[in-house]
């Protein structure tokens, strides 16, 4: 499984791009497990993680049962923000191939998430999952 925001381009460098590696290609997904147990896999390079389908919700809740909640909302909803207004078209899904949409997590969050149409894998851009729950 591929980032699908990060392209290695040859000398290039930022938070969806890196100078090594063959160019072209989209960094691997590492898998990682959650402190509430649910699997994901995470891009080194940008951050990001993706999460099958029921697994985001497993988070949400040990999030509220844990007390994790971002300290600075100001500071949440600022990140939130600039996270969406980089997004400039779908992604195809990491698992799937599928193509995703975009859409707010919940009402008033300001956090949008990329979910895939075809198998409801849900992919979070680099600080979006801190931003909702405030774990990592």
């Amino acid at each position: 499984m591929e980032c699908p925001r990060c392209v290695l381009e040859e000398g290039a460098a930022g938070p969806y791009r890196s100078s090594g590696g063959r160019v072209g290609a989209h960094p691997p997904l590492v898998a990682e497990t959650h402190p509430s147990g649910a699997a994901l896999r995470r891009c080194a390079q940008c951050g990001g993680a993706f999460f099958d389908h029921g697994a985001l919700q497993r988070v949400e809740s040990w999030s509220r049962d844990h007390g994790g909640r971002a300290p600075d909302a100001l500071a949440m909803w600022s990140r939130a923000y600039q996270v969406a207004r980089e997004k400039s078209e779908p992604i195809a899904c990491p698992a799937c191939g599928d193509e995703t949409i975009t859409r707010e997590w919940a009402f008033s969050s300001l956090v949008m998430i990329d979910v895939c149409l075809g198998c409801r894998g849900v992919w979070l851009d680099g600080g979006e999952l801190e931003s909702l729950f405030g774990v990592g």
